[in-house]
């Protein structure tokens, strides 16, 4: 087969490095030199062992992808990049005075990030710790373009690692496959714009193209609309879950707990997210390798340097020093109606997907494990400031999961022999993609209006607290730490 050979190995080494450099950087920049000397020997300690698994180029490592497919997957992956707002060459949500405000931060202050009037930066800043070194070296437009080509080469890792789970017995990927896997990763959603439609229907909504998946006080997020506005979160989660994938064809959990602290830094709610699917293969694999050296070294090496970096926030712990934890409900509702509201949002978000491919995965326990995780989540609240945080970042791998399965499931030869099914998940599957065109289309109109600016960088700090417009937008959400010096990460492990 004519086209490039891609070593699925080094791929994997290299979504492995992509999570874990941004940490090393943060661990120096960030921590007095001897504490990040050793917490980062625990987080090297772990990559000994992965580099020794992978360092193999056996045949079945490879991925065989013809010229052709992997023109358009760069094509399409590099035009998603760009139409996120990434690099501020198209419109940018309201979530972007927020990023750009971080990155601005990150430049122009020392690390870590401590204010003149004494708060401390508190988000999950690893992300951009690449492009904020490129902006002190350069300048803005400098870390803009690294901010670019930093998401470019994570959305290629993605693709990659999801490809070579649907190649075939001789390694290989058609070029149809391969571009319809793309599409499933840009346009994956829910059938939003059902529930927007019930909602338009009861006089409480529009059919605008800015509300498409904001129907329902509910959310789970569409792959664009989480690229739009939490890239940061998101492409770092997608990588975990693609390695989680890889490493539960070996047989074993030895790493699972290295790609839980990969990806705690980025999204910690995404990594809560993960932890259901890897319980759920501890328990069947009867804890094969659950004490290895990357899962030890690497909870000692990530947990402790960001747990009290994030737990110095107190829109995730309140008064106290533990996060709190509650059940997520509507607001000013009864019972009755918020279960009404919440089994209508899971049909049309996840429901039709799982009637629809049940029969086919109903022996595999991971498909059961992520359906019964995916009926729970919208029910868990963690923290005080956005109640659905933990609903709209938390589903972000089982969503992903999901995903997957759909795709396994629509090439599968003996599903697709029942066409009135295979038919009704095909369509299914193009209405969950309007969410995601719907928001490119919104994207292109707003991009070339000349009355919309592209970037949205009114804000400048995320310790800007006299900006009535981004107060009352981000409400009880806090960014910053009083007092900085006073908690234990600044006053102790900081530089």
């Amino acid at each position: 087969m004519k086209g490039i050979h891609i070593n699925i190995s080094k791929v994997i080494l290299l979504a492995y490095f992509y999570l874990a450099l941004p940490i090393f950087v943060f661990f120096y920049g960030w921590l007095k030199p001897g504490l990040a000397a050793i917490f980062s020997v625990f987080l090297m300690a772990s990559f000994v062992y992965v580099f020794r698994d992978y360092k193999d180029r056996k045949s079945e490592n490879v991925l065989k992808i013809p010229m052709e497919a992997l023109f358009i997957i760069v094509a399409l992956l590099l035009s998603w990049t760009l139409m996120s707002g990434i690099g501020g060459l198209t419109w940018q949500r309201d979530d972007w005075h927020a990023r750009n405000a971080l990155l601005h931060d990150l430049i122009d202050n020392r690390w870590p990030v401590v204010f003149e009037d004494g708060s401390g930066l508190t988000y999950y800043v690893c992300y951009w710790m690449f492009p904020a070194v490129m902006g002190k070296i350069m300048g803005w437009n400098a870390a803009n373009v690294m901010l670019v080509i930093w998401t470019f080469i994570g959305l290629i890792l993605v693709s990659f690692l999801l490809l070579n789970l649907f190649k075939d017995s001789e390694c290989s990927i058609t070029i149809s496959k391969s571009v319809i896997i793309t599409l499933f990763l840009i346009l994956w959603g829910g059938l939003n714009v059902i529930g927007q439609f019930f909602v338009f229907l009861k006089g409480k909504g529009t059919m605008s193209l800015d509300s498409i998946y904001g129907w329902s006080a509910y959310q789970y997020t569409p792959n664009n609309a989480l690229m739009e506005w939490v890239f940061n979160q998101a492409l770092p989660a997608w990588i975990g879950a693609g390695l989680f994938f890889h490493e539960r064809k070996k047989g074993n959990v030895s790493n699972y707990g290295l790609i839980t602290m990969l990806i705690l830094p980025f999204s910690p709610f995404a990594a809560l997210g993960l932890l259901p699917l890897i319980i759920a293969d501890i328990v069947k694999m009867r804890g094969k390798k659950l004490f290895s050296v990357p899962n030890i070294f690497s909870v000692f090496g990530v947990l402790p340097v960001f747990y009290s970096y994030f737990f110095c926030n107190s829109s995730l712990r309140g008064n106290g020093s533990l996060p709190v934890f509650g059940l997520y409900r509507l607001d000013n509702t009864g019972f009755i109606y918020n279960m009404l509201v919440l089994v209508f949002f899971l049909a049309v978000e996840v429901g039709m997907y799982i009637f629809l491919i049940w029969k086919a995965n109903e022996q595999d326990y991971l498909f059961v494990t992520n359906t019964i995780w995916l009926l729970i989540i919208p029910l868990i609240r963690i923290g005080v400031s956005d109640k659905r945080m933990f609903l709209m970042r938390g589903s972000i791998i089982p969503l992903f999961v999901l995903m997957v399965y759909v795709i396994k499931t629509m090439f599968n030869e003996d599903y697709r022999k029942n066409k009135l099914v295979f038919a009704a998940l095909i369509l299914g599957g193009c209405i969950g993609f309007y969410s995601g065109i719907g928001d490119f289309v919104l994207t292109g109109i707003n991009t070339m209006n000349p009355e919309i600016t592209n970037v949205a960088d009114r804000v400048k700090s995320m310790n800007n607290t006299g900006d009535e417009a981004w107060n009352a937008y981000t409400k009880e959400a806090s960014y910053v730490v009083l007092n900085a010096k006073d908690t234990f990460f600044f006053g102790k492990m900081g530089r």
